[in-house]
């Protein structure tokens, strides 16, 4: 719920293009109908040699509740 933005990067922007309705309906599963910023962008490669998706995300935390002395 306090997701402000994701990155995606993909290594293949066709099947990323091809699978969206699957990719959706995984991500409103996990995430739920809560929609930040997002981008995605294709990357010739990514650090683990079998990974197709990396995922970025930063969220922002309400301040704890004020404290009664």
């Amino acid at each position: 719920e306090h997701l402000v933005r994701l990155t995606w990067f993909v290594t293949d922007l066709r099947a990323y293009r091809e699978s969206q309705g699957a990719i959706g309906a995984a991500y409103r599963r996990v995430i739920g109908k809560r929609f930040p910023s997002m981008s995605v962008i294709g990357v010739s490669q990514l650090v683990e040699p079998e990974a197709l998706v990396e995922i970025e995300a930063t969220a922002v935390l309400p301040p704890p509740l004020a404290r009664s002395p």
